[in-house]
C-alpha cells in the first residue's frame, strides 16, 4: 500500500504539534478519515522530530565529541580491515533573534587539534582555520567581497552537521559543507513513499519506504521508539536500484534524551560506504552530545567580538580543547575514547 497522499498532506502541517498534524491530516485524507495503528505512529514520530528541531533551533548550543573510523582507507595507514580512527569535536551555537550561527570542527591529528570555524551574525562573517599556536586570529569578510569568493580565497570549508535532519539522511550528510535544514521533510514527504509499517518489540514501530525514483531508488527502513515519542532510533538505506549503488548502504542509530522538555540526540552512530578507485571504504561516525537550549546558553556564546568563540562552551562543559590562555598555549591531553561513546560497540553493518 502506498501513502503518497497522506505524506503530502502531512508535509504542510508539520509545524503543528503531532496531534494537531494528525487532526488536520485526517480531515483532508480522501480515503481514510480515521488513520490509526502503526502508520499513524510513524507520522507522529516524524512530526515530533521536526517539532523538536524547530523548538531547539531558536536558541541552542552543543558540543559533540567522537570518533570517525575509516575501514579500507589504506592511504591513511589502515591496511585491510584495520580501521583508522580520527577523534573530533563538532560545535554549533545559534540564536535566531540575533541571526547568529557558529560552526566549528576540530580534528585531533598527532599531538595537535586542527580547527575550522565559521560564525555569522546579522550579515557579517568571520572565519578561522588551523592549529592553536597563539591567540585565535579570525578573518572578517569585507563588505564588498561576495561570501563564496571570500571562502574560496581562504580555502576554508566547515562541516554543517544538523543533528536532527542529517540523522535521517544519507551518512555522507555528516560531512556536508552546506546547511541541510529541512532534510527530514524532504526525505519522508518529497523523496519517499511509505510501503508498510508494523509494530515490533517494546511497542516500537518499523516502517519500510521506497526512496528516490524508479531508475535511482533505495530501500529505506526506519525504527521508531515508543518510549522516545516515536522518534527514529534506527535509519537504514540499502539496495540501490542502480548497478553502481548495489553495494551502497547507510545505517544510523540514535539515542535520545529529553532536555528542558525538548528531545535532543544524546548519542549518534552512523556508517556508510564510499567507493574510491573502485574499492569500498566504510566510514563510521560515533558521537556524543553536550546540549544547552534556550536561556541555558550563556550570553558570551553569542558575542561576535569574542577572541575565541569556542571558549565559553569549553569552560561551561569543562572540556579539553587546545586553546590560548594567559599568554600560553594549553594543549589538550591525548584523546581517550569515552566509555559511554558507543550505543553498540559492534561494527555497524548492512543487515
Amino acid at each position: 500500500m502506498q501513502w503518497r497522499i497522506e505524506q503530502c498532506v502531512l508535509f504542510t502541517v508539520l509545524i503543528l504539534s503531532s496531534s494537531e498534524a494528525h487532526c488536520q491530516f485526517r480531515k483532508q485524507d480522501p480515503r481514510d478519515n480515521d488513520l490509526t495503528g502503526p502508520e499513524s505512529k510513524v507520522f507522529d514520530g516524524i512530526a515530533e522530530l521536526v517539532s523538536n528541531r524547530d523548538k531547539a533551533s531558536k536558541r541552542f548550543a552543543f558540543v559533540a565529541m567522537g570518533e570517525k573510523h575509516f575501514v579500507g582507507r589504506e592511504v591513511l595507514g589502515g591496511p585491510g580491515d584495520q580501521p583508522v580512527i580520527i577523534p573530533f569535536y563538532a560545535i554549533q551555537a545559534a540564536d535566531q533573534s540575533k541571526q547568529f550561527h557558529f560552526y566549528a570542527y576540530g580534528r585531533c591529528w598527532d599531538s595537535n587539534q586542527l580547527w575550522k570555524e565559521m560564525v555569522r551574525s546579522r550579515g557579517s562573517l568571520k572565519i578561522a582555520d588551523g592549529i592553536v599556536n597563539g591567540p585565535r586570529r579570525y578573518q572578517e569578510k569585507p563588505e564588498n567581497v561576495p561570501e563564496d569568493r571570500f571562502l574560496e580565497r581562504n580555502y576554508i570549508q566547515v562541516y554543517h552537521f544538523d543533528p536532527f535532519d542529517d540523522i535521517v539522511d544519507f551518512g555522507n550528510q555528516f560531512e556536508s559543507i552546506e546547511a541541510n535544514r529541512g532534510s527530514a521533510e524532504k526525505v519522508f514527504f518529497q523523496k519517499s513513499e511509505l510501503v508498510s509499517a508494523v509494530e515490533i518489540t517494546r511497542g516500537n514501530v518499523k516502517s519500510h519506504w521506497k526512496y528516490g525514483r524508479k531508475n535511482n531508488s533505495f530501500d529505506l527502513v526506519m525504527v521508531q521508539s515508543a518510549v522516545d515519542a516515536y522518534l527514529p532510533i534506527e535509519v537504514r538505506f540499502s539496495n540501490g536500484s542502480r548497478e553502481d549503488f548495489k553495494g551502497f548502504f547507510s545505517h544510523a542509530r540514535i539515542h535520545w534524551m529529553e532536555h528542558d522538555q525538548i528531545w535532543v540526540p544524546k548519542r549518534v552512530e552512523i556508517a556508510s560506504v564510499l567507493y574510491r578507485k573502485g574499492k569500498p571504504e566504510t566510514h563510521q561516525t560515533h558521537m556524543m552530545f553536550h546540549w544547552l537550549v534556550g536561556d541555558e546558553v550563556p550570553h558570551a556564546v553569542f558575542d561576535f567580538d569574542s577572541v575565541d568563540f569556542r571558549e565559553p562552551l569549553r569552560e561551561h562543559f569543562d572540556l579539553e580543547f587546545d586553546h590560548f590562555d594567559e599568554g600560553h598555549i594549553r594543549r589538550a591531553p591525548d584523546w581517550v575514547t569515552p566509555d559511554d561513546l558507543f550505543i553498540d560497540r559492534e561494527i555497524l553493518i548492512r543487515d
